[in-house]
């Protein structure tokens, strides 16, 4: 197997997450941003499964090995949307754990797989969409672009926060307010 790279590995991971998305959830993923939404709800579905899920993960002798599997897949598609809209290499790093998968980009080092992987345990309230967001945000101001504020669905649910955060702002000139 001579040429394969972690790139080529995280793009067939990638597909593996569109093709799990579409037979397992029937849902159809294009490596768009407004897909994300669509891998949300998968990891929100696998969310949904993980209390009731641990005894038949145990009796399957599925372990956190399995979860990293999944997070691998989605991570990997999520990667490819950041790297395809805004490029970067993946990478392996050493880390804490062991190696590491990174996709190094213009505004740093992110971990999706790391992040895809938090998601089904903690919630909507560490939604990939959120995470996306927060990158978009970053890397469209190191391209010069303007970017809109637009609340987290967790912000949408305390509408305190994001008028605390409106009101940090500086004014801007433009007719939109960037972030």
């Amino acid at each position: 197997m001579s040429g394969l790279t972690v790139s080529h590995v995280m793009q067939a991971w990638a597909e593996d997450a569109v093709d799990l998305a579409r037979e397992r959830f029937e849902v159809t993923l294009d490596y768009s941003e407004e897909s994300l939404p669509r891998v949300e709800r998968c990891l929100a579905e696998l969310h949904d499964e993980m209390p009731g899920a641990i005894g038949r993960l145990l009796r399957q002798r599925k372990t956190d090995a399995y979860a990293w599997n999944l997070a691998k897949l989605f991570g990997g598609y999520l990667g490819e949307v950041i790297r395809r809209r805004w490029g970067g290499q993946w990478v392996t790093e050493d880390g804490e754990a062991g190696r590491v998968i990174v996709l190094q980009g213009p505004a740093g080092d992110l971990h999706p797989t790391t992040k895809v992987y938090q998601r089904p345990r903690s919630g909507a309230d560490d939604a990939v969409t959120t995470y996306y967001k927060v990158v978009r945000r970053d890397l469209a101001r190191l391209a010069g672009e303007v970017v809109v504020y637009e609340p987290s669905e967790s912000e949408l649910r305390r509408p305190a926060a994001v008028a605390a955060k409106t009101a940090r702002r500086p004014p801007s000139r433009s007719p939109h307010r960037a972030v």
